[in-house]
């Protein structure tokens, strides 16, 4: 009888508690920053990076709600104790505060993001299946730049003309297998398109999207793409920080900043970026997981200076290494847009280009 006893207080003491949340584990992959709580289907995590170590931050739902994984949000459950169907109504469990839209929403305070091929609906109060799933950015593009079709005639077919320096294009360097263009910061190699700010009137949308790959021992700040000068502070600006990270600063017309720092993009490695101005909120993605996000809202700064790539008005902060299918558009790319660009090296729009 004593052994029995002691075996049931050791089954109890291993299967009765939740094992500790291994943020090192489950962060790298989660979808969209949120992983589901193992023991508790009424909470979450998110997963955040404000160093180099992934922590996460556990979340719960609100009552009678549990976390759905597949739709990224919290849902009305009747199933759960002392709770029925209309105990609940939308009002109670849908607020859309400032910074919301059609691809994400605000749960308390934090900004979640419908997966791809779905849109937040306010009266189901979760993620549903887009109604309008057919997007076709490309008539609203600026420009594409692909160094296996060159890019003076393709982006001249656009209307805005790219110049290039001490750009050297490669082939068979990307993922996929295709050119590539290496940016030189012993040579100085930039690219610029003069005449951007002639492009556009003030975005109150805006998307870049851009695949680099940094060459690794190369230290300090180094320019991906960016519109402004030295004297003015820069509209559009996407770095490469030095420690294997990247940031990303927007200003709209008031000299409101959004600014993200501290994003995890490992040296020597090929990712896609891309930063998506919707209207309302902005909303920054490394190969296709959406990283960091933030309200943002009017129409963005605009200046008389060339859009530089790989470089800095100034001369400084040249970039070493690759990139590749670097687009500008004046619309919002949604997730899915987002998604078929960083699962597509090459692909310079979403959709056929």
């Amino acid at each position: 009888m004593q052994v029995l006893f002691i075996l049931a207080v050791t089954v109890a003491g291993i299967y009765g508690q939740c094992p500790p949340f291994d943020a090192a584990v489950e962060c790298p992959n989660a979808d969209a920053g949120f992983v589901a709580d193992a023991c508790d289907k009424t909470c979450f995590y998110t997963c955040e990076m404000p160093d180099d170590v992934y922590t996460a931050v556990k979340r719960c739902c609100r009552a009678c709600e549990s976390w759905s994984q597949d739709i990224l949000t919290c849902q009305p459950d009747d199933s759960l104790p002392g709770c029925e169907a209309e105990t609940t109504t939308v009002m109670d469990v849908c607020t859309l505060l400032e910074g919301a839209n059609k691809y994400s929403f605000i749960l308390g305070d934090t900004m979640m993001v419908c997966p791809s091929g779905t849109v937040f609906n306010l009266t189901e109060c979760k993620c549903v299946n887009d109604p309008n799933p057919v997007y076709s950015p490309m008539k609203a593009a600026i420009t594409c730049i692909t160094f296996s079709q060159g890019w003076n005639g393709l982006s001249a077919s656009k209307g805005v003309y790219a110049a290039a320096s001490n750009v050297a294009v490669v082939a068979d360097c990307t993922p996929a297998g295709g050119n590539c263009g290496y940016f030189s910061a012993a040579l100085g190699s930039s690219m610029n398109i003069p005449l951007f700010s002639n492009s556009y009137d003030a975005f109150s949308e805006f998307s870049v999207s851009l695949w680099f790959k940094r060459t690794p021992g190369k230290p300090g700040r180094q320019g991906l793409v960016g519109n402004g000068d030295c004297g003015a502070s820069s509209s559009i600006g996407l770095m490469s920080e030095d420690e294997n990270v990247v940031s990303v600063q927007l200003k709209n017309a008031t000299d409101f900043d959004f600014t993200a720092a501290g994003l995890a993009a490992d040296d020597d490695v090929f990712h896609h970026l891309a930063v998506v101005y919707d209207g309302s909120s902005v909303m920054v993605f490394i190969d296709g997981t959406n990283v960091a996000a933030g309200v943002f809202s009017g129409k963005i700064k605009r200046v008389y200076y060339p859009m530089v790539i790989g470089s800095c008005m100034c001369g400084s902060c040249n970039f070493d290494g690759y990139m590749d299918s670097i687009s500008f558009a004046k619309v919002a790319f949604s997730p899915a847009d987002v998604a078929s660009l960083a699962n597509n090296t090459g692909l310079c729009m979403p959709g056929p280009v």
